[in-house]
């Protein structure tokens, strides 16, 4: 409560002196923090950043930049305000991820929306993605080790080389795009929703998964080398090669265990299950298969306080008075 309570009163010192955009981004470097307003606000929190430091994000929409330094990066959420009709925090535009993990540091991201391709440049490791929207993430040009990625969206695309590993927990992800066996990663997936291609995927594991891919072809069907435990698929392919008999094939189409689903991609959608494939489908934990199975039920709401709102008054009162209006949410 301390430690918020100084923030807010970092803020308002700082929005007494620049009121001219609600738009934010805080960077905290040893106990400081400075305020960076507008939408290249994170450019220049991250341009004054040093590994080991948090930026957080207001709503809104900022422009991307490079990811260079192994930082701790937050916005206020990435699921859709269905009051504004907008996300929450928006990063647009491409953007690189060249980071040197240190001892000290590991890169994070948390809490946003990013509509452009994320590249990643230089080999990446243990890094954390959490309660994320993303389009494409291309890891073509290096290995990426253990990245984890908690309670996230991918729409379109995944790209990465072989041998990198993967971790994915309550996610929707595409399978392993690339075209060719020179992209074959190694997915360990735990309740998750694969909507695409697993032909390329090597050596991986999958528990209490969906694979939604309707499809009837050879891309649809897992390698031997993968295992797949209580997971259930819309076509016959996918479980062709694998020993392991514990998986179902789904007869029908999305409307037999999808609430809304229906095979596209729209913002809004959640991907609940009816309540009669709940009953049916489950884990090895008794648990529904999917997203809200397990340990980590899919939820988007950002596990850190964020800031979703901030008003500041275009000038002061008669008496000197400034007026700002912060608000602040947490997950329950």
């Amino acid at each position: 409560m301390k430690k918020i309570l100084f923030i807010f009163v970092s803020l308002v010192v700082t929005a007494m002196c620049y009121a001219q955009s609600t738009m934010m981004a805080t960077l905290s470097h040893e106990g400081k923090i400075q305020v960076y307003y507008g939408a290249y606000a994170l450019k220049e929190a991250h341009t004054a950043a040093a590994g080991g430091d948090v930026i957080t994000l207001s709503t809104g929409t900022f422009v991307s930049t490079d990811i260079t330094k192994p930082i701790t990066l937050r916005g206020a959420g990435a699921a859709l305000d269905t009051i504004t009709g907008k996300e929450n925090t928006i990063l647009t535009g491409d953007f690189n991820v060249k980071v040197k993990n240190t001892d000290k540091a590991r890169l994070t991201f948390e809490g946003f929306y990013h509509t452009g391709q994320i590249s990643i440049k230089d080999t990446l490791e243990n890094a954390t993605f959490l309660k994320c929207k993303f389009s494409e993430i291309n890891g073509s040009n290096t290995k990426v080790y253990d990245l984890k990625m908690i309670q996230c969206i991918v729409s379109k695309k995944l790209v990465f080389t072989n041998n990198s590993t993967l971790v994915f927990i309550n996610s929707v992800l595409p399978g392993a795009t690339g075209g060719n066996s020179s992209y074959s990663p190694i997915y360990s997936c735990q309740n998750c929703i694969i909507t695409d291609d697993v032909h390329y995927l090597k050596n991986s594991e999958f528990r209490n998964c969906i694979f939604s891919r309707t499809t009837q072809s050879a891309t649809n069907t897992l390698s031997s080398t993968c295992v797949a435990y209580n997971c259930i698929s819309f076509n016959s392919y996918t479980f062709k090669n694998s020993l392991n008999k514990t998986n179902q094939r789904i007869q029908g189409g999305y409307s037999a265990i999808f609430k809304s689903y229906n095979g596209t991609y729209v913002e809004e959608e959640m991907y609940e299950l009816t309540d009669s494939a709940k009953a049916v489908y489950k884990g090895a934990d008794g648990r529904e298969v999917g997203l809200y199975g397990g340990n980590l039920s899919f939820d988007m709401i950002p596990t850190n306080p964020r800031i979703v709102k901030c008003d500041v008054a275009g000038k002061t009162t008669s008496d000197g008075k400034l007026s700002v209006d912060i608000e602040v949410r947490s997950a329950q």
